[in-house]
């Protein structure tokens, strides 16, 4: 039988890809985590939004704004906006908690979309994705320990992955119509609008090095997004996703080298369970597709 190296091919490189993207989004998180130290989240956030919107700019001005035209502005900032709390909740849970606790949390992001989904997609699911999704929450508990008076930092990261979930459920519908290319720069212009007021208000004037680092936060930012958006192109999301689970080692290990952090054995066991559920979710997935 002649085998094609093709698709062998295609998959490993969207494997790659999806790692790539995995290690940039981490690499962003840890160095929002070191500004967040001496700069107040409102200015972190400004910068993220205003960097990746710069980045942007080429791509759009190459095709004179065309490929901008919408006609769902009002989805578009409704997503924006979702996209954007979702953000500030994620920037404050960086803050406060250790790294790898804030990824373990933000891998809630998948059992959260199974309800939003159901809800505003109106997609079914049958019993046993609930049953998978009412387990991963159980990993969660076993995360957050809601019996020793959990850190709020922990509630907003929960929030950020719910929000998160809102936010992938609109950028479905805005797919019918629009490209990424589009929806990323809606989100990036109204999240750099809305980011403008907080960053006046609660202003303090980044250092030489922090303003360096803060431009690496918008461009690890996009490169993650485009990462992940090649890697799906590349291969099926049921093959790439389980990548993203390669967060969780690298934020381990950045946590332990730079900020002094070990997860515990709480942490480690609810990761566990939350990343069994969402890999059998996916398998669910790939089964009725």
């Amino acid at each position: 039988m002649k085998v094609s190296w093709l698709p062998l091919s295609a998959v490993f490189l969207g494997i790659l890809w999806m790692f790539a993207g995995g290690a940039a989004f981490t690499i962003m998180g840890s160095l929002i985590k070191h500004l967040s130290q001496t700069l107040p989240i409102a200015v972190i956030v400004f910068f993220r939004m205003l960097v990746a919107l710069t980045l942007l700019l080429p791509w759009i001005m190459r095709n004179r704004f065309a490929s901008v035209a919408t006609s769902r502005l009002g989805l578009h900032m409704l997503r924006s906006v979702t996209g954007f709390i979702a953000l500030m909740c994620l920037v404050f849970s960086l803050s406060r908690l250790d790294l790898a606790d804030a990824v373990a949390l933000s891998f809630t992001t998948p059992l959260w979309m199974i309800a939003t989904a159901a809800v505003l997609l109106g997609e079914g699911s049958g019993p046993r994705r609930w049953m998978a999704t009412a387990i991963g929450f159980g990993g969660v508990l076993v995360i957050v320990r809601p019996g020793m008076n959990p850190d709020p930092a922990m509630l907003a990261a929960l929030a950020s992955a719910f929000l998160g979930s809102l936010s992938l459920a609109w950028v479905k519908k805005l797919l019918v119509s629009d490209s990424a290319l589009t929806i990323t720069f809606y989100f990036s212009f109204i999240g750099t609008l809305i980011s403008v007021v907080p960053a006046i208000v609660f202003w303090v004037q980044p250092t030489p090095s922090e303003f360096l680092l803060l431009i690496a936060v918008g461009m690890l930012a996009v490169t993650g997004l485009m990462c992940a958006a090649q890697a799906y192109k590349l291969a099926d999301a049921t093959v790439v996703s389980p990548v993203d689970f390669t967060r969780m080692p690298i934020a381990a290990a950045i946590g332990y080298v730079v900020f002094e952090e070990l997860p515990d054995a709480w942490t480690l066991s609810g990761t566990a369970i939350i990343m069994a559920s969402v890999l059998f979710i996916g398998r669910q997935e790939e089964i009725r597709k």
